[in-house]
């Protein structure tokens, strides 16, 4: 028994030991792709504007490491700086958006505006704030529901389906 405890004992402190370099390591690897994501960003702009779907794609990016590390509301601040983008995008449809001679491209952008606002969703539902997470699927569906083009039915249905479930979530804790 003691041949074993000594055994597992000598394990755990090892595999501390590992997971503590691991650790380390993570967090330089992070670092690394925080400070590529600053360096990119900027020349990807200047190389091919601020709306395009490569900046966005970038940004987006970006913001999930940032979600990923727990970094909440810089991720949702990176989110929303890349609706905004992508918003204007769709605004100036006749300019920089026509670069994709894409005949989807009004379906592509409500998809990634959907994507977007999904995205920031589920980061409030991750902290807690049900009702504004609530919010957000909402106003993705309400983006689907205007697309000029018909969309890929599942994302509705996965939406809507959030949204049931969420707003039945509220309804229980309210009763309570």
């Amino acid at each position: 028994i003691n041949a074993c405890l000594t055994e597992n004992e000598s394990y755990h402190q090892e595999h501390d030991t590992q997971t503590e370099v691991s650790s380390r390591n993570d967090a330089r690897v992070l670092q690394q792709q925080t400070s590529s994501f600053e360096n990119a960003l900027p020349i990807l702009r200047k190389r091919l504007g601020e709306h395009h779907v490569m900046v966005t794609h970038l940004m987006k990016s970006k913001a999930l490491e940032l979600r990923d590390e727990g970094e909440y509301a810089e991720a949702i601040s990176c989110l929303e700086a890349t609706l905004d983008v992508v918003l204007r995008r769709q605004e100036n449809h006749g300019k920089e958006f026509q670069q994709d001679n894409n005949n989807n491209n009004n379906n592509h952008s409500s998809e990634e505006i959907v994507g977007i606002i999904t995205c920031i969703g589920n980061i409030y539902k991750r902290i807690g704030e049900t009702k504004v997470a609530l919010g957000y699927y909402k106003g993705a569906m309400q983006q689907l529901q205007a697309a000029a083009s018909p969309v890929d039915p599942r994302h509705t249905q996965m939406i809507s389906r959030i949204v049931k479930r969420m707003e039945s979530q509220l309804e229980k804790t309210q009763q309570l």
